[in-house]
């Protein structure tokens, strides 16, 4: 990580950008950029000196605000259960969340992200997908297991 007090001290000291760059092993756009930040904040390293390397890091570029969905958020408490359900798929609650949400007039997410959040979602809270756990238990068949592979030569 860089450090903006060291970018900052190297400037009062009249080194270049491209010269601070090279010394500290960043980027010439990092330097421009806390360069810019410095100067519409009004701050020089004379105002940072006694500061550490993160208050001047948050005081020059602090994280900035994200910004809320506007995409409706699934229950994926019920997705899990469902998903339990003989011939229930992620495309079939996909489907039933679009609709609910064009009833509502909110903004579904697209069903690439519904799946990568539900992946998430099963992660984050330690569970075992329902879909391969409950469907594994049902299509167990009594007859032999036939394994397929191609042939090696």
């Amino acid at each position: 990580m860089v450090d903006y007090k060291q970018i900052l001290r190297l400037r009062a000291e009249g080194v270049s950008q491209r010269g601070i760059a090279d010394a500290l092993g960043c980027s010439r756009n990092t330097v421009a950029a806390v360069f810019t930040a410095a100067d519409s904040a009004g701050v020089g390293f004379g105002q940072v000196a006694d500061l550490g390397a993160d208050e001047v890091r948050t005081l020059l570029l602090p994280e900035p605000a994200k910004p809320d969905s506007d995409r409706a958020a699934p229950d994926f408490e019920y997705v899990h259960r469902e998903l339990g359900r003989p011939s229930v798929t992620l495309l079939v609650l996909w489907n039933e969340y679009v609709a609910k949400c064009r009833a509502t007039g909110e903004v579904p997410y697209q069903y690439s992200f519904f799946n990568e959040q539900y992946r998430r979602w099963v992660k984050s809270t330690g569970r075992r997908c329902g879909s391969n756990a409950a469907r594994a238990s049902r299509s167990r068949s009594t007859g032999p297991a036939i394994r397929w592979c191609s042939p090696t030569r």
